[in-house]
């Protein structure tokens, strides 16, 4: 087949009653930096203005063909654009979508750099009908893990590729039978499986526009079905011509758990099915390939929803000197078991001295951010006493460090070094800078304040950058999403809880109970969701940095079992609130003493209701005789009423639902009672 290469890209427009946005997304090709390409639009059969649209642009500018034809389909209209194309590269772009001025001079450079890659798409920002950023999604950068994270999500975003035409060519270009609702992966997948190599360039280079009327949106659970089919038929390629290869994707996806784009996590909750069984399956059926524990097999599939496994797990854990976390389990699968390992809390020496604030750095292994992070808290807080410490296996390098700086090089073997260096610490306040964290002068200067005028435990939320997301100016590109009005509720609920966001008064560590001999991988976690179910938690106005790094394989299983089992055992309760379904063969003795020792622990202040686990706490204190007598329940129906009164009304709970209106009622009165009290009060000084 010979084409015209007079330029080097074709752009591919396929477009169907996108007269909406379709103006737009011309513009943005003709805006671009690299101006020698032709851009033919695919007019697939639209019964709306997009026809007269693209002709009135193509009779303004030369670059710019129009083909017309019956509606057949993406698959089938892109396929005719690519047929009539002329162009050694074929760059893909949506009727509804904004292409960033410098998406083509980025990715034809790269190309061009790098010719044993076939294709690259880039990271992108999504935008509503009206034009404005929602949300920004990135995808892995290296061809090695685009290739691996293909078997878990699909790792390219169609609409942002520019592919070398000769690896369309080789599969037959686009599938084109309507069954087919995912004929984007299904292709790339083909062209992985051919052996091609794909990647994506780290800088944004397209606005994706979420538009209701879309094929994401309108078919997106038959398009999450046809996803699924894809996926596993190009592990099963993989699987027949290199089992080993297959092993070692699988296993890496498995431990690291990659979530994928808003796209893929959107269509992965359409569907409960969508899970990694097949991979499960493919390394029980290859086991002399696979290098997981028996420990690690069983956690991966309990993690994927087998409970079955809970007995298994729950012995192995004890075998491997996990006895705290076995018990949780045997808590999460039988609700009737009362026993949990004794913990003990944190032991810390007076407070002596006039230090104020001791900030705690941790040394990772292979920490190449150490400097950074040090010269950041000096910035920002150069009064305070710094404690470095080590928490991998390698020593802390070299670094130089001034007179408020302690360096602890080696920590007593079975010693918790986040322990020794609370204990070693000589402030008034703690903070902590973990790696890829950095303190503003106005975070840390706000939260220092308030802890000042007595609030104990002072949190500073991040606004967070991404590494392999990045702007014209090669900067990490910050999350522009919306944010919640940030609380303890929200944070506990939408998991935002960071240790480095935390300064807090130094004694509250002393209220503290965790198994810590366990929580190797997780103690920043463990500790923060600890500080925050355990006392009142106040948000400072300033902002700290987080910088969330690429998507990377590592083994997260045993991290990510125990944070599952840890952030259960608090939103349930102290692990006393049953799953779902779990005590249905309680009577109403059994069920009544368990509502009391949780209603106990809540008002002892062990844990707090939050956003993530109220609906929990509703559906389970509804369902009981007479709610009201405990103090969680009277909480929920102040703070939650018509949640309360919905869930009341769906239990058939209809006794219920006059007398928590009642209290509502009350409540309302005294408190605005209360609040005219004060105001005479103040008024009565004033005056």
């Amino acid at each position: 087949m010979t084409h015209n290469n007079a330029c080097p890209i074709s752009v591919i427009m396929a477009v169907y009653n996108g007269g909406s946005f379709l103006a737009a997304a011309i513009a943005s090709i003709l805006r671009q930096t690299w101006s020698d390409f032709e851009l033919i639009i695919v007019n697939d059969g639209s019964r709306d203005d997009s026809a007269a649209i693209a002709e009135d642009f193509a009779r303004k500018d030369p670059r710019i063909r129009v083909i017309h034809q019956h509606n057949q389909g993406v698959g089938a209209a892109t396929n005719t654009g690519i047929k009539a194309a002329g162009g050694r590269y074929i760059a893909i772009m949506d009727a509804d979508d904004i292409a960033l001025p410098k998406r083509l001079a980025v990715q034809l450079a790269f190309l061009e750099a790098n010719p044993d890659i076939s294709g690259v798409g880039g990271q992108f920002l999504t935008i509503d009908t009206e034009g404005s950023i929602t949300g920004l999604d990135f995808q892995p950068v290296e061809p090695a893990t685009v290739f691996a994270c293909n078997h878990a999500f699909f790792a390219l975003h169609h609409p942002t590729t520019l592919v070398r035409r000769d690896a369309f060519e080789s599969v037959g270009l686009y599938w084109e039978d309507r069954s087919c609702l995912a004929p984007d992966y299904d292709i790339f997948t083909r062209m992985m499986a051919a052996g091609h190599c794909f990647a994506n360039v780290p800088e944004i280079v397209l606005l994706w526009r979420l538009n209701p009327t879309g094929l994401t949106h309108s078919k997106a659970l038959a398009q999450t079905l046809s996803s699924h089919a894809i996926r596993q038929w190009g592990f099963q390629q993989l699987s027949n011509s290199n089992p080993a290869l297959a092993a070692r994707i699988a296993q890496n996806l498995l431990m690291s758990f990659p979530t994928g784009t808003w796209f893929d996590h959107k269509l992965h909750n359409l569907s409960a099915n969508d899970n990694r069984q097949y991979l499960l399956s493919f390394l029980e059926q290859f086991k002399h390939l696979s290098s997981f524990s028996t420990l690690e097999n069983l956690m991966l599939r309990w993690l994927d929803g087998d409970n079955q496994v809970a007995g298994h797990l729950e012995q192995a854990l004890n075998e491997q000197g996990l006895p705290w976390f076995a018990a949780q389990l045997a808590l999460h699968s039988r609700p009737d078991r009362t026993v949990s390992p004794e913990v003990s809390a944190i032991t810390l020496p007076d407070c002596t001295g006039n230090i104020q604030l001791s900030v705690l750095i941790p040394y990772f292994d292979d920490d190449n951010e150490l400097t950074q992070r040090l010269d950041n808290v000096q910035n920002c807080c150069p009064k305070a006493e710094v404690i470095i410490f080590a928490v991998g296996n390698q020593a802390i390098k070299p670094i130089e460090t001034s007179t408020r700086t302690l360096v602890l090089q080696t920590i007593d073997a079975g010693q918790n070094p986040w322990l020794t260096a609370a204990q070693t610490a000589s402030g008034q306040y703690l903070a902590y800078l973990e790696p890829n964290f950095r303190f503003t002068a106005d975070g840390i200067s706000s939260a220092l304040q308030q802890v000042e005028q007595g609030k104990p435990l002072v949190y500073v939320p991040a606004e967070r950058y991404f590494l392999d997301a990045l702007d014209d100016r090669q900067n990490p590109y910050p999350d522009p999403a919306r944010q919640p009005k940030w609380t303890q509720s929200t944070l506990l609920g939408h998991n935002r809880l960071h240790l480095s966001g935390f300064v807090h008064q130094r004694h509250l560590l002393a209220a503290i109970k965790l198994p810590f001999s366990e929580l190797d991988g997780i103690y920043p976690h463990a500790l923060a969701i600890a500080l925050a179910h355990r006392h009142e938690l106040s948000v400072a106005t300033g902002r700290h940095q987080v910088f969330i790094p690429g998507i990377a394989f590592s083994n997260r299983i045993l991290p990510a079992f125990k944070q599952k089992l840890l952030t259960w055992y608090f939103d349930s309760g102290l692990g006393l609130l049953p799953e779902p379904g779990s005590c249905n063969h309680f009577d109403g003795n059994r069920l009544s003493e368990l509502a009391k020792r949780i209603d106990k622990a809540y008002a002892s202040g062990s844990f707090c209701l939050h956003w993530g686990n109220k609906k929990a706490f509703i559906e389970f204190f509804s369902g009981l005789s007479r709610p009201l007598q405990y103090k969680l329940f009277r909480d929920l129906v102040k703070h939650s009423h018509a949640e309360v009164l919905s869930n009341l009304h769906r239990q058939n709970r209809y006794a219920q639902i006059p007398l928590c209106r009642i209290y509502s009622i009350l409540y309302k009165l005294l408190n605005k009672l209360s609040c005219f009290r004060q105001t005479l009060t103040r008024n009565r000084f004033t005056g």
